[in-house]
């Protein structure tokens, strides 16, 4: 299993962090604190949902790209592949700013 990474703020607030991290099904533990970055996603671009998984190392992933200059709804969304071992993403499709966008294989 994986789901994405988060920390806790100094204000109480929690983020996701940029990681993935791996988990033992069975046990629900973290698997030896298998965190990794994930990488490849363009500047200001943040892993929001994970999805089903597209082989034995890939999970869907659904980023958004986000701006201060502007509100969550407008933002970009991007489904990526992310290899859970490297962190590599490659995209698989992105779409306009929709504010109630359903993506197949998105858990929301």
């Amino acid at each position: 299993m994986a789901k994405v990474g988060m920390l806790r703020e100094d204000d109480g607030y929690v983020r996701e962090d940029g990681t993935l991290v791996r988990f033992d099904a069975l046990e629900g533990k973290d698997r030896d604190r298998a965190r990794v970055r994930v990488r490849g996603l363009p500047e200001g671009t943040a892993v929001t949902r994970l999805g089903s998984w597209l082989n034995a190392t890939e999970v869907m992933a659904l980023a958004a790209v986000v701006s201060g200059d502007r509100p969550a709804q407008q933002d970009r969304t991007a489904v990526y592949a992310v290899n859970v071992m490297t962190g590599e993403a490659r995209e698989l499709d992105n779409h306009p700013p929709f504010p109630h966008i359903l993506i197949p294989g998105i858990v929301m």
